[in-house]
């Protein structure tokens, strides 16, 4: 299947706006199927900062800290449930033993992945790459299989790419 790509730059008070655009398209895909974002990025680039927005935008709640020792914090809502993981301490080896299939075979659910990069077994819909870049600011990478869609001001991409 082939993969879109997109990347524009934003500070990291923009991130939570960024989250709710891409949550907005991301929950109409649980619908049918569940939807594996991986979230991939360094120490502080704000991985959790994001999943808070979609958190906050999909069920009204900010309340969201980082799983790294939980490993996986489940947020039910109304209009689809938020799974975030955080494989940062996982072994690829250590990851099979999470038992996700429940929620890879649910409809309704999205999926957030923290350190994608340790799940290589796990098929993902998509990568969002964040980068820390100077004043806060953070350079946000989207590849996408062709069935999402993202839109941010006049810039969107669609099945077949950048429009």
């Amino acid at each position: 299947m082939a993969f879109n790509l997109v990347q524009e730059v934003f500070s990291l008070a923009e991130l939570p706006s960024v989250a709710s655009q891409l949550a907005e398209a991301w929950v109409q895909e649980t619908l049918a199927r569940p939807v594996v974002v991986g979230i991939s990025g360094g120490m502080g680039a704000g991985k959790t900062t994001l999943v808070r927005g979609v958190v906050a935008y999909l069920h009204g709640s900010p309340e969201v800290t980082s799983p790294t020792f939980d490993l996986i914090h489940v947020h039910n809502g109304p209009r689809c449930t938020v799974v975030h993981i955080d494989l940062y301490r996982l072994s690829p080896d250590e990851v099979g033993s999470l038992d996700l299939d429940h929620y890879l075979q649910t409809p309704g659910v999205l999926m957030l992945i923290e350190w994608p990069e340790r799940a290589a077994d796990i098929l993902l819909d998509g990568v969002l790459t964040l980068t820390r870049l100077e004043n806060e600011n953070r350079q946000v990478g989207l590849m996408f299989r062709n069935n999402f869609f993202w839109e941010r001001g006049n810039h969107s991409c669609e099945q077949g790419g950048l429009n």
